[in-house]
Protein backbone atom coordinates (compact mmCIF):
# COMPACT_ATOMS: atom_id res chain seq x y z
CA UNK A 1 0.00 0.00 0.00
CA UNK A 2 2.86 2.33 0.95
CA UNK A 3 4.40 1.64 -2.27
CA UNK A 4 1.46 2.48 -4.73
CA UNK A 5 0.63 5.49 -2.37
CA UNK A 6 4.17 7.20 -2.90
CA UNK A 7 3.56 6.16 -7.04
CA UNK A 8 0.45 8.06 -6.85
CA UNK A 9 1.97 10.93 -5.23
CA UNK A 10 4.16 11.47 -8.07
CA UNK A 11 1.30 12.20 -10.45
CA UNK A 12 -0.63 14.97 -8.25
CA UNK A 13 -0.54 18.45 -9.77
CA UNK A 14 -0.72 21.88 -8.18
CA UNK A 15 -4.13 22.10 -7.29
CA UNK A 16 -4.02 18.83 -6.17
CA UNK A 17 -0.89 19.60 -3.70
CA UNK A 18 -2.58 23.19 -2.81
CA UNK A 19 -5.41 21.08 -1.82
CA UNK A 20 -3.55 18.88 0.60
CA UNK A 21 -1.89 21.74 1.66
CA UNK A 22 -5.24 23.44 2.84
CA UNK A 23 -6.06 20.05 4.41
CA UNK A 24 -3.17 20.27 6.68
CA UNK A 25 -3.78 24.36 7.36
CA UNK A 26 -7.22 23.29 8.34
CA UNK A 27 -5.94 20.40 10.50
CA UNK A 28 -3.33 23.07 12.47
CA UNK A 29 -6.11 25.53 12.56
CA UNK A 30 -8.43 23.10 14.28
CA UNK A 31 -5.86 22.13 16.72
CA UNK A 32 -5.11 25.93 17.84
CA UNK A 33 -8.37 26.51 18.55
CA UNK A 34 -7.48 24.49 21.50
CA UNK A 35 -6.31 27.70 22.56
CA UNK A 36 -8.66 30.07 22.42
CA UNK A 37 -6.67 33.10 22.86
CA UNK A 38 -4.83 32.53 19.70
CA UNK A 39 -7.78 31.56 17.31
CA UNK A 40 -11.45 33.52 17.53
CA UNK A 41 -13.46 31.34 14.62
CA UNK A 42 -15.39 28.46 15.53
CA UNK A 43 -13.75 25.01 15.65
CA UNK A 44 -16.39 23.47 13.07
CA UNK A 45 -15.73 25.57 10.46
CA UNK A 46 -11.79 24.11 10.49
CA UNK A 47 -13.39 20.59 10.72
CA UNK A 48 -15.58 20.94 7.92
CA UNK A 49 -12.94 21.85 5.50
CA UNK A 50 -10.70 19.18 7.13
CA UNK A 51 -12.63 16.76 6.42
CA UNK A 52 -13.95 17.71 2.72
CA UNK A 53 -10.15 18.19 1.59
CA UNK A 54 -8.96 15.48 3.07
CA UNK A 55 -11.73 13.00 1.18
CA UNK A 56 -10.59 14.58 -2.24
CA UNK A 57 -6.89 13.83 -1.11
CA UNK A 58 -7.83 10.36 -0.45
CA UNK A 59 -9.88 10.37 -3.51
CA UNK A 60 -7.02 11.23 -5.99
CA UNK A 61 -5.04 8.87 -3.79
CA UNK A 62 -6.73 5.45 -4.23
CA UNK A 63 -10.31 6.30 -6.60
CA UNK A 64 -9.02 7.96 -9.52
CA UNK A 65 -7.17 6.62 -12.17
Amino acid sequence: MFKKVMKKLWTLNVFDWSIFKICLIALSLMLATLVPALVQVKRWIYAVIAVVTYIYVLWRLFIKK
